[in-house]
């Protein structure tokens, strides 16, 4: 296998970090000799700003996106035997969160344009035990919420968006994260907007959730340093990765329009090939392009293109190869892949595509010819 410097990696978090590197040295300074490394103003500040950018008037930070989700499932009162719907295309995160609870979660299958949750399943797979559902704006591509929290009013369940990986993605000029009971971001250095570690934030429009939210996080502590309301964790945003995420916050905008444009090169480049390539921008839904997933015809043609780009400098990644359905936590369900065409078919096909906002036009071309190279060959 061909590897060497010139290797263009699917995601390369070093670049974003060196040209940012005099400003976050600064950042840490200042925090070593405050001495205020744990919820200070660094945090309250990320916490109002991100909580604005996304039309939201509270914003917990907390030490992960996994716990941003535990997080807010435990503040909207999901129990033991409670059901919770979620995608059965997504990372096994939004799975994970809901097990935690002692809850089950009760995947449906997803539509085969963004990959998000198809409404028209869910409706099917509610119960007298379902308290909530947790739709996920997979790969940045938005989901359109109206007919989930239309069914959600109708049968009195809570919404809790997985914004794990759509920072800045859109829906009719309205941000994601704006709509549900609460929603939940990760910070992890790969997003599009990542820290120097670990980092994750639930942001909601209801006061008594952010507050239950805030004193779960801290220990089930509230106003006094030893006395604990209820059972909680250890799980705070930290002073530093705040400071970080207040530097690169400025840069967001402008980092997600060149993904954008590079996924628009993407999309032009390979139109006439046997692929599918993800939906594009249509004005209404403006994705945060975080993944960039083509689909192959078959697996076959998914993993042999992987090799050949990866024997030609080109590095590649598969979101997601083992639907939650087929993963082992799930065994006891008995479920069948044919209740899940879509996401079983994605699985199997999909392959992730060098994309970063630092990523030059000449790497772009790279890859462009490389995929091309494959099936001129096939």
């Amino acid at each position: 296998m061909k590897t060497s410097s010139s290797l263009i990696k699917l995601v390369n978090v070093s670049i974003q970090n060196q040209i940012l590197q005099e400003e976050l040295l600064i950042a840490t300074s200042h925090l070593i000799k405050s001495g205020k490394l744990i919820r200070g103003e660094q945090t309250r500040e990320f916490e109002n700003k991100f909580a604005a950018l996304h039309s939201r008037a509270y914003g917990v930070g907390v030490a992960n996106g996994t716990d941003a989700l535990v997080l807010a499932l435990h503040g909207i009162g999901i129990k033991p035997g409670d059901e919770v719907i979620v995608p059965d295309m997504t990372f096994f995160a939004t799975a994970s969160a809901v097990f935690r609870m002692g809850a089950r979660p009760v995947p449906v299958d997803v539509e085969p344009c963004g990959l998000g949750m198809d409404y028209r399943l869910v409706e099917r797979a509610i119960t007298s035990k379902t308290k909530a559902i947790i739709p996920v704006h997979l790969h940045g591509w938005p989901v359109e919420l109206d007919n989930i929290l239309e069914l959600a009013n109708s049968f009195k369940l809570k919404i809790i968006e997985d914004c794990a990986q759509a920072h800045g993605a859109r829906v009719k000029d309205e941000p994601v994260g704006s709509r549900g009971t609460a929603s939940c971001f990760s910070f992890f250095p790969s997003k599009n907007l990542g820290a120097l570690g670990d980092g994750g934030i639930v942001l909601t429009d209801d006061e008594d959730l952010a507050g239950r939210i805030r004193t779960l996080a801290n220990q089930g502590r509230c106003n006094s340093k030893y006395l604990h309301q209820e059972i909680g964790y250890n799980s705070r945003l930290d002073e530093l990765q705040a400071a970080f995420l207040n530097i690169k916050l400025e840069h967001l905008e402008s980092w997600n329009s060149r993904r954008r444009q590079i996924a628009r090169t993407y999309q032009t480049a390979l139109a006439e090939l046997p692929l599918i390539c993800p939906p594009e921008a249509d004005g209404d839904l403006v994705s945060s392009v975080h993944i960039y997933a083509i689909r192959c015809k078959d697996n076959a043609t998914r993993d042999s293109l992987k090799s050949f780009l990866m024997e030609r400098s080109v590095e590649t990644g598969i979101h997601y190869p083992v639907p939650l359905h087929l993963q082992p936590p799930f065994k006891e369900w008995e479920l069948l892949s044919e209740d899940f065409p879509v996401s079983t078919s994605a699985s199997r096909t999909m392959l992730s595509l060098p994309i970063y906002p630092e990523m030059t036009n000449e790497q772009c071309a790279e890859v462009i010819n490389r995929v091309n190279d494959f099936f001129t060959c096939s």
